[in-house]
């Protein structure tokens, strides 16, 4: 049972992440600052839309590139909600 919710749950975020591809705004970002690796590392990245700053956090993976503080990047953001 508890795989079968597993699965469920990445078919899900699989899904979700493939929504994100396909209908993203891609927009440049600063990474504003990252967290001391543990489990799970996530770095702070601010950006702009439509003269808005927005700030997010992006959990970084196993094998993510490593990024500095200070770093441009290119971001995905949902156009209907860029704070998301």
């Amino acid at each position: 049972m508890l795989i079968a919710l597993g699965l469920m749950l990445i078919s899900r975020l699989e899904e979700s992440a493939d929504e994100s591809l396909r209908d993203g705004v891609r927009t440049e970002a600063v990474v504003e600052s990252l967290t001391p690796p543990a489990r799970l590392q996530s770095m702070f990245v601010t950006y702009r839309v439509d003269g808005r700053t927005y700030r997010s956090r992006i959990r970084l993976t196993v094998g993510s590139p490593e990024y500095r503080a200070g770093e441009r990047i290119t971001v995905l953001y949902d156009p209907t909600d860029p704070a998301a």
